[in-house]
């Protein structure tokens, strides 16, 4: 069923592990009314984390996403085989954590939305983001399609089942 977050057409992806919306219209803008609608249905959901697809379907070629993430929500190390991903900070702070095959960090940087900062992330590499403020809001840009498997899970990472672990 096709609702709206602000002026923003959309419909809700049912299939999604976290609430998420497909935009229905190919011509759109994503400005502060759709960004105060987002966090009103984060907040509405028990501070859920949300993201708006600014792409049509998982088949599509180009990802873009409007996503907000709740601090202390944990965010399991990842990676993409074959995908690039370019994070860019719209609101709040997060530390962008890179990892190497044994799970050690090699890297931390701290995206600020004041300082306008944007990470791209090459296929095949481990990484986490972490809210340091509240929440966050950030546009992820990914290639599609979205494949069942694409997210890469280490087994040195909790799988987040277990809160105490995942602190």
């Amino acid at each position: 069923m096709e609702t709206t977050l602000g002026d923003l057409r959309v419909m809700q992806d049912e299939k999604a592990r976290t609430l998420s919306y497909f935009c229905t219209e190919e011509t759109l803008v994503i400005d502060e009314q759709v960004i105060k609608q987002l966090v009103e249905e984060s907040q509405k959901r028990n501070n859920c984390d949300v993201r708006i697809c600014l792409h049509n379907s998982p088949s599509e070629k180009l990802h873009n996403m409007i996503i907000l993430q709740n601090k202390g929500r944990y965010c399991r190390p990842h990676k993409h085989l074959d995908k690039y991903e370019t994070y860019h900070l719209i609101k709040g702070k997060m530390a962008f954590i890179s990892f190497d095959e044994t799970g050690a960090v090699t890297e931390i940087r701290m995206l600020n939305s004041d300082t306008k900062n944007i990470i791209r992330v090459g296929p095949n590499k481990w990484h986490a983001s972490v809210p340091l403020t509240r929440r966050i809001i950030f546009h992820e840009a990914r290639t599609g399609p979205f494949l069942q498997g694409d997210s890469v899970f280490p087994t040195w990472a909790p799988d987040g089942s277990d809160s105490h672990k995942a602190k």
